[in-house]
């Protein structure tokens, strides 16, 4: 950002309000939006979500139907994180930045 001159700093900044302005209020995104394959290609031993998921041996149970205790236990096997809590909440976070364009 340190070598735009004002009409690409413009440009830039009209994105990040209009994306901003998208992304106010409550909204329900996929799963496999926010642990993208680039967050789980990073943060784990796998290339993507369904890779991920079917080392945890999960099959096709819903995820509310599985016992967060073994959620954490696997994220804590697999990952640099403390919980699924955790993990959720980092990828939101990177998952914002992103859509923000930071």
């Amino acid at each position: 950002m340190a070598d735009m001159n004002i009409n690409e700093f413009k440009s830039w900044s009209d994105n990040f309000i209009k994306n901003s302005q998208q992304m106010q209020g409550s909204h329900n995104y996929e799963l496999g939006d926010v642990l993208n394959d680039k967050f789980i290609a990073k943060n784990t031993n796998s290339s993507n979500l369904d890779a991920w998921w079917d080392r945890g041996k999960f099959g096709k149970q819903a995820l509310k139907e599985i016992d967060e205790k073994t959620l954490d236990s696997y994220v804590i096997k697999t990952t640099k994180f403390k919980s699924w809590q955790d993990m959720l909440d980092h990828a939101s976070e990177e998952y914002v930045f992103n859509r923000l364009g930071l």
